[in-house]
């Protein structure tokens, strides 16, 4: 193993990431190597907080054009050899006709997967109601995680990091934070409101009556009414509301997402007892040559990989400095809250 040190003499070396430089088109079998001799070389101690017989999770996310799914096997197979129990987790989705429930995006994950065999779970449940409430502290807002991260021993969170309009980047604190959240928790991140009926799409069914767990839905003169006040926002009446009489505008500007996003990617770490390591992947400016480029970094640092992920698409012009500026509002909150930290000391390995 090759690993050469590049610090930056302005900077306080607070979080360590680890950057593997993936230039050209490389086996599939040559980068999942690479990926298992970091995560297993001692002196990196990334997989060694895991021991055996813990159930550990590796939660990829969907984006596209990256798939994080190519990056599980590797990840899977070191797990198993450490002697833990590794498993695929993901959570429900808040859309009604995308992920509607568990099976849904479980069958969703297996269709990505090279081994229909790898075992996998989602830690919400079927309907996305299986949650954990965490309490927020210090001005910071209620997080609702799904119910099953308490029982994980740990995670490996595999971003695609790529340009998101609230938070300017979405990397591993947003996997964390949306991506181990509850579908009451996905819904407080994008929708600043209760559902809102359609009254030209409501027939009076009552189907979202019978269905609301806290009684905050009531017939009106020729429509049913929703009670702001009582709801909660646990998103059943737009399953099951006919022909879309209910529905969320998802209008969350990135004032409203920082702070939800924040509490709950802390809320998850703090569950899984900081035992998580992260691995994200950026998609780079072509070589000179034309020669694809990428970058995997690791670090057990939520908001340093990212901090290093805003960093190197800067530098290879492909950030706006709008985008930047909200990702760094977005790293500042998460590091005031504890969840990690902005400087970082990068090193670059070559296998």
């Amino acid at each position: 193993m090759n690993a050469t040190p590049t610090l930056s003499p302005d900077r306080a070396v607070t979080a360590r990431v680890r950057l593997l430089p993936v230039i050209g088109t490389v086996a599939p079998e040559q980068l999942a190597a690479s990926i298992d001799h970091i995560l297993n070389f001692r002196a990196f101690r990334l997989l060694r907080i895991f021991t055996q017989r813990e159930v550990v999770g590796v939660k990829p996310c969907l984006n596209r054009p990256i798939r994080s799914l190519d990056y599980v096997a590797p990840v899977m197979e070191m797990l198993g050899r450490r002697g833990a129990t590794p498993v695929v987790c993901d959570t429900t989705d808040r859309y009604r006709d995308v992920n509607r429930n568990g099976i849904n995006c479980m069958e969703e994950l297996a269709a990505g997967l090279a081994d229909r065999g790898t075992p996998m779970v989602i830690l919400d449940g079927i309907r996305g109601e299986h949650e954990l409430l965490v309490r927020g502290t210090n001005g910071q807002p209620d997080a609702h995680i799904a119910g099953e991260v308490a029982s994980l021993g740990g995670a490996v969170v595999i971003s695609c990091a790529q340009h998101d309009p609230l938070a300017g980047l979405s990397g591993a604190v947003v996997n964390l934070g949306v991506g181990l959240a509850s579908k009451r928790g996905k819904i407080e991140h994008y929708a600043m409101q209760t559902p809102h009926v359609h009254q030209d799409k409501c027939y009076a069914c009552r189907r979202c009556l019978r269905h609301c767990p806290v009684a905050a839905i009531e017939m009106g003169e020729s429509h049913v009414v929703i009670n702001s006040d009582r709801c909660v926002n646990c998103g059943r009446c737009i399953e099951v509301a006919r022909f879309g009489g209910i529905s969320y505008d998802w209008d969350a500007t990135p004032e409203h997402f920082r702070p939800v996003v924040t509490a709950h990617a802390k809320a998850a770490f703090d569950t899984l007892k900081h035992r998580v390591v992260c691995l994200t992947a950026l998609n780079m400016m072509p070589a000179a040559d034309g020669e694809p480029q990428m970058a995997l970094l690791f670090s057990r640092d939520p908001v340093a990989i990212d901090a290093a992920a805003v960093d190197l698409l800067t530098e290879n012009g492909l950030m706006s400095a709008g985008e930047q500026e909200l990702t760094q509002a977005m790293l500042e909150q998460a590091e005031a809250a504890g969840l990690g930290h902005k400087q970082y000391d990068i090193e670059r390995v070559a296998f």
